[in-house]
């Protein structure tokens, strides 16, 4: 039996329309160019084995780069990546060498160590391998992920604004120039920056440290390390930072229910704590130290002029004031107690209020940091070198400096003379 099925002229029209787009869209799909180095190169490269040379590279939508041959390099003058493939399943060490700008969009894969004069990527781009640039900037879309550190001499660093689940993950900052890392991004490693302006929300695997000016972290921050800054250190709220903090001229505010697992070092100004704040260390200020209500501190407390605590406040150890200047504590009890002065014998004349706390005995007042050297080895860590004061104060070897079983008693540290510009040492971040 023969079945026939009648098409209206309309429906007609809408079928070949219909398969029109279909031929488009396969077209576009073979569109999409495929690369070799050595092999089928790109317009306007040339080379061969290792080292190839190419202009200002323009690469489609799809494109594919596949690289042959371990430590490749290509000197280009500049790259427009679109969401090319380049060396996805690729050799290791490759090298991209540019004076103009990198840019990919969201898709793209570039697994190689790009040196350029700058580099901008929009949305999720995957770099396997570091960023490096002189004077040029790094800007880095939502979602990207670089595998290795990003660097530049003075160049600005900038990680745009990810979600709760697209967070822009790179292996480590280093940087001459302004770091900004908005929300939801996470640095693995350590930073380093002439200052960092974060917007919250941000993990930080290692240690953060500014050559010139500030450390601001926005809130809900996370920093697996310490914080060393030139000027003033402000967590936000609702932090979470498991070493010390050190301002070297200026002043900390760590912002409310704020954790710090270490000390903190005000060696310029004043710390503010803010309400329901934790410090395991102890606190030094070369001004005053200011609690709001309802903090803890594990170790001393020492200013050079006032001390405020606020109700429901307590502090482990002693609270002291260099100065003599008042000392405002919530109870006789919420402290290990209290030393005016900066002799060796504590008074308690400048508490407010009575009951008065207990004066401190002598030295624990005293005592701001112990370094035994008890450690078999060090590699330049952040807190490796433990403080075994109470106050936390750890530090870390710089240089040469090693640890050996020699030592007057048990182990030591040996620091080399220190004879050329190189230096070596313990860095500890207390201001001597």
């Amino acid at each position: 039996m023969t079945l026939f099925h009648w098409m209206s002229p309309c429906m007609r029209r809408m079928a070949v329309v219909s398969l029109c787009w279909v031929g488009m869209g396969v077209s576009q799909l073979a569109g999409a160019a495929s690369y070799s180095f050595p092999g089928a190169l790109p317009a306007g490269c040339s080379g061969s084995g290792t080292s190839y040379t190419c202009g200002a590279l323009s690469l489609g939508a799809g494109d594919t780069v596949a690289v042959v041959n371990a430590s490749t390099t290509i000197t280009l003058t500049s790259l427009s990546a679109n969401t090319a493939q380049i060396n996805a399943a690729g050799v290791a060490n490759l090298t991209l060498n540019m004076s103009g700008t990198l840019s990919a969009a969201g898709g793209a894969t570039i697994k190689a160590n790009v040196n350029a004069g700058a580099v901008s990527s929009s949305g999720a781009v995957s770099y396997v391998g570091s960023l490096s640039t002189t004077t040029g900037a790094i800007s880095l879309g939502a979602g990207s992920t670089v595998t290795g550190v990003l660097t530049t001499t003075t160049g600005a660093i900038t990680l745009l604004t990810g979600t709760s689940g697209s967070y822009t993950t790179v292996g480590g900052i280093n940087s001459g120039g302004i770091v900004t890392i908005n929300a939801y991004n996470r640095i693995n490693g350590d930073t380093v920056g002439y200052l960092l302006s974060a917007a919250g929300h941000n993990v930080f695997g290692g240690s953060i440290t500014t050559t010139t000016t500030y450390v601001s972290l926005g809130g809900n921050a996370t920093v697996n390390g310490s914080i060393y800054a030139q000027t003033y250190v402000d967590t936000g709220g609702n932090s979470t930072i498991t070493g010390s903090i050190t301002s070297a001229t200026s002043y900390i505010d760590t912002g409310t229910a704020t954790t710090v697992g270490g000390s903190l070092n005000a060696l310029g100004t004043y710390v503010d704590i803010h309400g329901s704040a934790s410090v395991g260390g102890g606190i030094y200020a070369k001004s005053y130290v200011s609690m709001t209500t309802n903090s803890t501190v594990g170790g001393n407390i020492t200013a050079n002029s006032t001390v405020y605590m606020g109700s429901g406040s307590t502090v482990s150890q002693c609270v002291r004031s260099t100065g003599a200047s008042t000392i405002t504590v919530p109870s006789a009890g919420a402290v290990g107690g209290a030393c005016c002065g900066a002799g060796s014998t504590c008074t308690s004349t400048c508490v407010t209020g009575t009951p008065k706390p207990a004066t401190c005995a002598w030295p624990s007042s005293g005592l701001f940091a112990e370094y035994k050297f008890e450690q078999s080895s060090y590699g330049g860590t952040d807190g490796e070198v433990l403080d075994t004061s109470g106050n936390k104060r750890h530090g870390h070897v710089v240089g040469g400096a090693s640890s050996t079983a020699s030592g007057k008693f048990c182990r030591g540290l040996l620091i080399p003379q220190n004879l050329t510009s190189a230096i070596d040492a313990l860095e500890t971040g207390i201001d001597v």
